[in-house]
């Protein structure tokens, strides 16, 4: 009886709940609703030439490309973006010879905290949005961004506090950790998300399921170097059927260093634990909807050489460890190293991309020994150009050859396929709004021990009603295309998906979010069809401070 009035009340709390609020609010999550399956194709050293990059990213490497001038990538409370777009205007230098755009990106970084969020999925997970990176910071190189220098040059108070730390006669924490002359920032949060799902892992079950999160951040801002952690627990409870209760994590570490104003590296670790089927359908990593825990390990040193006022080099290698709890599906260590170059014309409105990627796969599967090894070799070519300070072409892509060979319980196979990769858009920014259309073909490791092909079509805007609330809608057509091993039976599933997000920032350190999703799938092998309704409401609250 008590769980019966337990039940009533919980629901009848929510539904009113998301009667006005529904009506009111908007995305935490809008923006990086997008695939979280590892790629193959690491293009990413093209976002080098992107709108927005993100430092960390748990869900996909900094190395794997998304082809893409718009980061859409699931990044938790990823802090501060930073602007590597190229602009027509030169920054001008300073008496020392530096460029101003260090100082600006930097400020951005040091000075504010991220005030947007948005996810790929987006009652799942958060990501940060820094809003001053869509206003500062002029790029001298429409290559790449300023190497970042954390220290806000224009900002006397911060110099004077930093030289007072130094010279202190008393031992603060950071001095005794010997991080004197650093800026070291915590944020703790906790989020708190009730959705209703109309189909728990596709099992034609519906149920309320609250997800408790509580996440920490942890900056630390030096002159020319920046480190980053991001962890997150996330727990979710069903409300009928508990036997469904789960928890997930997220663990990210990254560290950027400036050695010179054209060289600077940096280096990314994550660790995550994922259940596929809470995200999105052509995001769960295969045609048929089978239940599994995924366990993803990478690793992604980069180095970025700024050659010359219009020529820039990007080298990134990238290690990528996948395990799928299943025995049915292929465990896979990839790696991959990409070579990229970029050559910006004298109206600094055009950049041309040229480059390689060599990718190497091991695949390993319980239920039938299976042990195959794939090796890539891709092109890399594309151009991006900027018709007027809002609109971007960027088209991006190239050819390749994998070459396999399959050994399992029933024989022995090899093969060599072409394949290729692109993504082109139209995108057109203003402050207040963002429209891009885009189509893209992704090739990327399956769980089948192949590569399966994803393209899809997509349509994405954002509005900002205010700087406290937004909105966020995707919509996407998809299609998932694989042959099985060893002339095995063929995968094939389309489908569309679309999500519509508000968030509000009713409060400072407080935020309130609601949206609702929906997808469609189709096997087009076995015609069997399933779709998928979610809504849900959250609030997150968070707790800055800064260590002196």
């Amino acid at each position: 009886m008590i769980n019966f009035v337990r039940q009533v009340i919980r629901v009848l709390g929510i539904s009113i709940l998301l009667i006005p609020v529904c009506c009111v609010l908007a995305d935490q999550y809008g923006s990086s609703w997008r695939v979280r399956m590892p790629v193959i194709q690491p293009l990413e050293v093209v976002a080098k030439s992107s709108d927005y990059k993100h430092i960390s990213d748990f869900k996909r490497p900094v190395s794997h490309a998304v082809l893409r001038t718009e980061s859409l990538d699931y990044v938790v409370d990823d802090g501060p973006l930073y602007r590597v777009a190229f602009y027509k205007e030169k920054v001008k230098k300073d008496s020392t010879g530096s460029a101003n755009g260090y100082s600006q990106v930097a400020q951005a970084d040091a000075a504010v905290e991220g005030k947007k969020e948005s996810t790929y999925n987006a009652e799942n997970d958060t990501s940060a949005e820094n809003k001053a990176a869509f206003s500062t910071g002029i790029s001298e190189n429409p290559l790449v961004a300023p190497s970042v220098s954390i220290l806000p040059n224009g900002n006397a108070a911060v110099k004077q506090q930093r030289i007072a730390q130094d010279v202190s006669f008393y031992t603060t924490p950071k001095r005794a950790l010997g991080l004197s002359g650093t800026v070291i920032k915590v944020k703790p949060s906790v989020t708190v998300v009730e959705t209703y799902d109309s189909n728990v892992d596709y099992a034609k079950i519906s149920d309320f399921v609250t997800r408790i999160k509580p996440a920490l951040t942890l900056d630390i801002i030096g002159q020319d170097s920046l480190v980053k952690f991001r962890g997150d627990f996330i727990y979710r409870t069903y409300l009928e059927h508990d036997e469904l209760n789960r928890y997930d994590y997220n663990l990210n570490l990254s560290g950027k260093y400036r050695f010179s104003p054209k060289l600077d590296a940096s280096l990314d670790l994550m660790h995550n634990r994922r259940h596929n089927l809470d995200q999105n359908t052509y995001d769960s990593g295969g045609v048929e909807l089978d239940p599994s825990i995924i366990l993803t390990t990478t690793a992604t040193p980069q180095l970025n050489w700024r050659v010359s006022e219009k020529d820039n080099l990007n080298v990134v290698f990238n290690i990528d460890k996948t395990d799928y709890e299943r025995k049915a599906d292929s465990d896979y260590l990839s790696n991959v190293l990409n070579l990229v170059w970029g050559h910006a014309l004298d109206d600094e409105l055009t950049t041309f991309f040229l480059g390689a990627m060599t990718t190497y796969t091991h695949y390993s599967r319980e239920i039938d020994n299976l042990d195959g090894d794939q090796v890539t070799f891709q092109n890399v070519i594309g151009v991006d150009h900027q018709f007027t300070p809002a609109l971007k072409l960027s088209l991006k892509g190239g050819p390749g050859v994998t070459i396999s060979n399959y050994s399992n319980d029933a024989g022995h196979d090899d093969g060599t396929a072409i394949m290729y990769q692109f993504r082109a858009e139209l995108g057109y920014r203003e402050p207040t709004f963002s429209i891009v259309p885009a189509l893209e073909r992704v090739v990327r490791p399956g769980r089948y021990g192949e590569n399966e092909i994803l393209d899809q079509f997509e349509l994405y805007y954002r509005y900002l009603f205010s700087e406290t609330l937004n909105y966020n809608i995707v919509n996407t057509l998809w299609q998932i295309d694989a042959d099985g091993v060893q002339g095995g039976r063929k995968h094939k599933s389309t489908g569309f998906f679309t999500q519509s997000v508000f968030t509000w920032e009713f409060k400072e350190d407080w935020k309130a979010t609601c949206g609702l999703s929906y997808n469609f799938g189709q096997n087009e092998i076995s015609h069997k069809t399933n779709d998928r309704f979610k809504s849900w409401i959250g609030f997150t609250y968070s707790f800055p401070t800064e260590i002196n």
